[in-house]
C-alpha cells in the first residue's frame, strides 16, 4: 500500500458467546510513507460467527471510523492527578 500502514491495538473489549463473538475498541493506525508518520487513532468493531459445516469463525460485520478530534485529544492527553486530599472523607451536611 502506497502510505504503508501499520496498526496496533490499543483497547479492546471481546464478548463470546455460544457460535457469535464481538470484537470493539480502539486502533491506532501509522502511516509510515509520510515524514514524520501520521498517526490516525480510530474506533472498531467486528462481529463473527461460528461455522459449523467448516468449522471457521467468520466475519459477519466490519465497522472503522476515524475518532473525532476531541476524542482523538482526549485520547492523547495525559491522566488527571489524583486530588491533594482525594483521600480525606467527603464532608457531611
Amino acid at each position: 500500500m502506497a502510505n504503508k500502514p501499520s496498526g496496533v491495538i490499543n483497547e479492546r473489549i471481546i464478548e463470546l458467546g455460544c457460535n457469535s463473538a464481538t470484537d470493539a475498541g480502539i486502533y491506532t493506525f501509522t502511516l509510515g510513507a509520510t515524514d514524520p508518520p501520521t498517526k490516525v487513532p480510530a474506533r472498531y468493531t467486528y462481529t463473527y460467527t461460528f461455522d459449523p459445516s467448516v468449522k471457521q469463525w467468520k466475519i459477519t460485520t466490519h465497522h472503522s471510523s476515524k475518532l473525532p478530534s476531541s476524542a482523538t485529544a482526549a485520547a492523547a492527553a495525559p491522566a488527571p492527578a489524583p486530588a491533594a486530599n482525594a483521600s480525606a472523607a467527603p464532608a457531611s451536611v
